[in-house]
């Protein structure tokens, strides 16, 4: 609830890169596909630069929603770890004598630090479970 809207722009951004990947190549085979049939007279030298054109602005956005959705990942991952860091901490201050005589100093940091951290690099590869396979 407190991390969803700006994760799931995050992933919108991330399939919009998806699917730009995928104009790459297509561009390419109609640039190709244009040069080889330069002998046609019903080309234009319009439309070759329309094609390269298109392939500079895909491969622009594609590294613009790539950032973005970097962006938004670190963040959110940064405020789940300061999140979890701080719901661990308030915890730790609140527990009895004899519940601090069962949990050792450095058990409460390492779930303080590492397991915060864990939390931390999955929103950055979360998506990679569906995206990873296309």
């Amino acid at each position: 609830k407190a991390f969803g809207p700006v994760f799931w722009s995050a992933v919108v951004f991330k399939v919009t890169y998806d699917i730009l990947l995928f104009s790459g190549p297509t561009l390419l085979h109609a640039i190709i596909t244009f040069l080889n049939d330069s002998e046609n007279e019903h080309h234009s030298d319009g439309m070759g630069l329309a094609y390269v054109g298109v392939l500079a602005l895909a491969s622009f956005l594609q590294t613009m929603c790539l950032h973005q959705y970097f962006l938004r990942v670190f963040r959110v991952g940064m405020h789940l770890r300061s999140a979890v860091v701080l719901s661990v901490y308030r915890k730790a201050l609140r527990l009895s004598v004899g519940a601090r005589m069962q949990k050792s100093v450095g058990e409460i940091v390492n779930i303080m630090s590492t397991d915060a951290r864990r939390m931390q690099d999955l929103t950055t590869y979360l998506n990679m479970i569906w995206s990873a396979p296309l």
